[in-house]
């Protein structure tokens, strides 16, 4: 659990520094959060399935812890 919280801060991180970069300038250059959203997740699937597997481990937690 402890570190798939460490990769979703870090995942947010980078999400929030490209949604500011590209929110003050459309035509920033974001090819660094870009290839760091890449280097932690690989494809957009892996991301999607670790996604949705996270959300069931907290929320099996949730109910029986």
């Amino acid at each position: 659990m402890a570190e798939a919280r460490r990769i979703g801060d870090e995942s947010r991180l980078v999400s929030v520094a490209y949604c500011t970069k590209a929110r003050d300038d459309a035509s920033a250059d974001v090819r660094a959060e870009v290839a760091a959203h890449h280097r932690i997740w690989g494809t957009w699937r892996q991301e999607q399935t670790a996604i949705g597997l996270a959300h069931r481990l907290s929320s099996q937690r949730t109910v029986t812890g």
